[in-house]
C-alpha cells in the first residue's frame, strides 16, 4: 500500500523491510528515525545494542538517528493489568495487557472483531514490550559509537524525567568516524 501511494504521489522512494537488528542499506543516510514503539519490541539488550550498531553503519559521518522509546513508568501505568476497549460501528478492539514489574516488560494481547458485512472477521495478535532505564539506553548507544545529543519527555523538549511515559532521544555519529568502528 505504501508503494502505491509513493507511485500515486509522485514519490520516487526505495522501500525495504528488514529485520531492524541485522539491516543493510544500498547507501549511507544522513538522518534514521525509528518511532512509536518498535525499539520497545527488542527485548534483550543485546538485540537494542545489534539495532543501534546497524544504524550507526547506515549513518553518514555527523548523521543523526532520532528515535522514541517507552518507559517503565509508562508501561507500569497505562498498560499494569488494564483492559481497554474500543469500540465503533466497524471495527471494536480489546487490549488485555500484563506487565510484569520486575522485568519491565508489558505483554498486549490484542483482539479485533472487524465488520465485513454482515459477519465479523476476529483477529488476535500478542505483542511483548521490553522498556529500558535511560542510563542503559545511553550506555548501548555509546557501545554502539554514538555520541547522545540529548534525551527529552516525548512531544516536548522539557528534559525527561521519572514519570515521562515517552522518551525522545538524539544521538549522532561522530563526523570524524573510522572505517574501523563501521
Amino acid at each position: 500500500e505504501a508503494r502505491t501511494k509513493a507511485t500515486e504521489a509522485g514519490v520516487d522512494l526505495a522501500l525495504s523491510r528488514q529485520d531492524m537488528r541485522t539491516f543493510s542499506l544500498p547507501e549511507r543516510v544522513d538522518l534514521a528515525t525509528c518511532l512509536y514503539d518498535s525499539l520497545n519490541y527488542m527485548l534483550t539488550s543485546d538485540d537494542l545494542l545489534a539495532v543501534f550498531r546497524r544504524v550507526y553503519a547506515a549513518l553518514e559521518p555527523g548523521g543523526l538517528f532520532l528515535f522514541d522509546m517507552n518507559t517503565a513508568y509508562a508501561l507500569a501505568v497505562l498498560w499494569d493489568d488494564e483492559v481497554h476497549l474500543s469500540d465503533d460501528e466497524d471495527m471494536t478492539v480489546i487490549f488485555d495487557s500484563q506487565y510484569e514489574e520486575q522485568r519491565q516488560r508489558v505483554t498486549v494481547r490484542a483482539t479485533v472483531f472487524e465488520r465485513q458485512g454482515a459477519l465479523y472477521r476476529k483477529i488476535q495478535e500478542e505483542h511483548t514490550e521490553q522498556a529500558y532505564p535511560p542510563e542503559q539506553v545511553a550506555t548501548l548507544l555509546t557501545d554502539a559509537g554514538f555520541g547522545v545529543e540529548a534525551h527529552y519527555d516525548c512531544f516536548s523538549f522539557v528534559r525527561a524525567y521519572d514519570e515521562s511515559y515517552r522518551i525522545m532521544w538524539a544521538a549522532r555519529k561522530p563526523s570524524a568516524a573510522t572505517p574501523a568502528e563501521e
